[in-house]
């Protein structure tokens, strides 16, 4: 049952069949589960540093290329990871395997702010998001979010190919060979983690948070593009901004982990 309300918590999240009014998010209360847990935040100071050995990858993926098909939503650009059921290992998690579920990007109206989460209070252009799901210890299955940020500048080869695979109305819309791992490069140095919950609807608390600090880049004609773009089947209107405010801390923690 457990099993059951945990796939049916990132579906919801995820299928988003009627666009979310990122306007009113003051809303959200009709139909956003509320907590002391909520995404995205500002990321604090770390309140605890762990050093991981040069050997040990960030993310250990099955393969280097994937296909990726498109499941645009209303409210972003969306692409599931085939083959369906991937298995990846996070290392420096006692090795824990998480099953790659899909990735998803967030933009705003400017590249100002796009990002959800904040680090130290500075605001990104924009945020992708690889969301993989475990088993817990009690049995449970919650979600491990790998988020990378954007800042403006140059065009992102990758980035490009989520923008041009979802063109077409009505077509097969796919991705032949899309490198994750540049994404998520194995040899990533920094990155951050905190628990928390989905950023859409109904909000869920079941999302284990990993941030990697160093932005990648992403540029103001790839944005424009983003905002323009139709979502859905290409049936659905574009939207200037989908990203959710940050939330409480509510003495949240989070830890850094770093190389050398």
């Amino acid at each position: 049952m457990i099993l059951f309300l945990a796939l049916f918590t990132v579906t919801l999240a995820s299928e988003g069949h009627e666009q979310i009014n990122y306007d009113e998010q003051n809303h959200w209360g009709d139909i956003c589960v509320t907590g002391e847990h909520q995404s995205p935040i500002d990321v604090p100071l770390p309140s605890s540093k762990v050093k991981v050995s040069a050997e040990t990858p960030f993310l250990k993926l099955p393969m280097q290329y994937f296909v990726m098909t498109n499941l645009n939503n209303a409210n972003t650009v969306k692409y599931s990871v085939e083959p369906d059921q991937s298995v990846a290992q996070v290392p420096w998690m006692d090795n824990r395997e998480v099953t790659l579920m899909q990735l998803h990007l967030h933009w705003g109206e400017s590249a100002a702010h796009g990002s959800e989460h904040m680090i130290g209070g500075q605001a990104f252009a924009a945020e992708a998001h690889l969301v993989t799901s475990y088993t817990d210890s009690d049995g449970s299955t919650k979600y491990m979010v790998f988020a990378r940020v954007f800042k403006a500048g140059k065009a992102n080869a990758l980035v490009e190919q989520m923008i041009e695979g979802a063109k077409e109305k009505d077509e097969e819309r796919k991705i032949d060979f899309f490198d994750l791992s540049a994404l998520y490069p194995a040899n990533a140095d920094i990155w951050k983690t905190y628990m928390g919950g989905l950023t859409t609807p109904p909000c869920s608390e079941v999302v284990h948070w990993v941030i990697v600090r160093k932005p990648l880049t992403i540029s103001k004609r790839q944005l424009k593009k983003l905002r323009r773009m139709s979502l859905g089947n290409g049936d659905m209107p574009a939207m200037s901004h989908n990203w959710r405010e940050v939330q409480p801390l509510n003495g949240r923690e989070s830890t850094k982990y770093h190389r050398g």
